[in-house]
């Protein structure tokens, strides 16, 4: 049984790394709001580094009916997951005003996020893979 968990850790800790380099290639220009990407033929963003981010158009009509008209024009999109390592291994900051409430709703969860002493909201690497999983294209991780 102790394997099965290895092996189940090993591969989600190779699924992450994965994800990881492919995701960490550069901070959006500038986030968008699903009202914003949805009325583009081909909905993306500009990167840092002169690439850019696409979005799969089911995820976003996905999480537009799961936010619902109060939350269609929040620029918060790509959501960006930044890794703080001083504040543990598995923490991540949900970057952007209102991004963690977006963020909550789409995960789930029925409770607020945490936030830092300065406001900043944050969450854990494990909610990170979750919403990954479930909207691979809605997300951006940094390290």
């Amino acid at each position: 049984m102790g394997e099965d968990f290895v092996s189940r850790d090993s591969f989600i800790e190779a699924w992450l790394a994965e994800h990881l380099k492919r995701l960490s290639s550069g901070m959006p220009v500038k986030r968008l709001s699903l009202r914003q990407l949805l009325s583009m033929e081909k909905p993306s963003v500009q990167l840092s580094n002169g690439d850019r981010h696409f979005f799969n158009r089911d995820e976003l009509m996905k999480a537009a009916e799961l936010l619902g008209h109060e939350y269609l024009d929040y620029e918060v999109f790509p959501l960006v997951f930044i890794s703080r390592k001083e504040m543990g291994g598995d923490v991540y900051l949900i970057k952007g005003n209102g991004a963690g409430d977006i963020f909550r709703r789409l995960v789930g969860l029925s409770a607020p996020v945490s936030r830092t002493k300065d406001g900043q909201a944050y969450t854990y690497k494990s909610l990170v893979i979750e919403f990954i999983k479930k909207y691979p294209s809605l997300g951006l991780i940094m390290t």
